[in-house]
């Protein structure tokens, strides 16, 4: 009996420091392993360079063959989130349960097409998706109509 009470006190004392801030034994380890993000264009199945894989927390960027391998990724439920200039986002939720290759293609972002409008017969402006141009401070290459 005298036993039971002391395991009981102790475990008590232990939950209660916890309850204050203090630690809580937990493995000292939690199961990792490698996860390998690739990155391809939908349209054409070519890899892409410089896209950016995030995974809790992690992010990285691919290499020419769209590739980038995280070592040590928690095992368990996780999600990628991969964006491209030029691309949509997207996120694809995986279950990770060890070396793990996610293979991801990425959609082309719509763009939008160029709309000239004259404000007056002198002066053309350019509205490109969100961006205003007036005329001397157009892109390179680009000419606008009368």
């Amino acid at each position: 009996m005298k036993r039971l009470i002391v395991v009981l006190a102790l475990s008590t004392v232990g939950c209660a420091g916890a309850l204050r801030g203090g630690t809580v034994n937990l493995p000292k380890h939690l199961a990792t392993a490698a996860v390998t993000c690739v990155v391809t264009a939908l349209e054409s199945g070519n890899a892409i360079a410089d896209a950016t894989c995030e995974i809790e927390g992690q992010a990285a960027t691919t290499d020419v063959n769209g590739e980038h391998r995280f070592d040590a990724v928690a095992v368990g439920y996780r999600q990628i989130v991969v964006t491209a200039q030029g691309h949509e986002t997207t996120a694809v939720p995986f279950e990770h349960r060890g070396a793990e290759v996610i293979r991801i293609a990425l959609k082309r972002s719509p763009v939008p097409a160029p709309i000239i409008a004259l404000s007056n017969m002198v002066q053309g402006i350019l509205v490109w998706g969100t961006q205003v141009f007036a005329r001397g401070d157009l892109p390179a290459g680009i000419v606008p109509r009368h």
